[in-house]
């Protein structure tokens, strides 16, 4: 199956950012533009070129197709001190860290687990990617992800 750069009927034309984000192709536990990214890959890759954070941590690397591993990596997360979660009604900016439901398929259906992350772009679209998704800009206001996002996140060096 082929990827595509549409998200629910949006896609790159709808909402413009530069190139070097929107289009990077999906590659589990992948970290770089080259091999390809993965949430939080691209979240980490983000946060360093476009926001400057220098400490970003790694959590395990868990590839995204491990479930286990990605919602243990994001609980630990959001017990770390480098990140402080913000309130609600709280101004969002760049760079902060959208935390999400994800599903993976058990016995009796879809179960919902926090297993994925974007990353604001500025204070209404994210950025994210995901399975047979190059990677995208979404309103945070489309329903979509309006019902995944389940806390935002503030880096320490981003605090201000």
């Amino acid at each position: 199956m082929a990827r595509t750069n549409s998200h629910q009927g949006i896609t790159a034309r709808h909402v413009p950012i530069g190139a070097q984000w929107v289009g990077l192709p999906f590659f589990n536990g992948g970290r770089t533009r080259v091999t390809g990214l993965d949430c939080w890959g691209l979240v980490r890759l983000y946060l360093q070129e476009a926001c400057g954070v220098k400490n970003v941590p790694v959590y395990g690397e868990a590839p995204a197709s491990d479930v286990a591993a990605t919602t243990a990596a994001v609980g630990e997360a959001m017990h770390n001190p480098m990140w402080r979660r913000l309130e609600t009604g709280e101004p969002l900016h760049k760079g902060d860290v959208a935390v999400m439901y994800g599903w993976e398929q058990q016995r009796g259906g879809l179960q919902k687990t926090l297993r994925h992350v974007g990353v604001l772009t500025d204070a209404k679209t994210v950025l994210h990617i995901e399975v047979m998704t190059d990677s995208v800009r979404v309103p945070l206001s489309s329903t979509i992800i309006r019902r995944r996002v389940h806390s935002l996140w503030r880096h320490k060096e981003l605090d201000r």
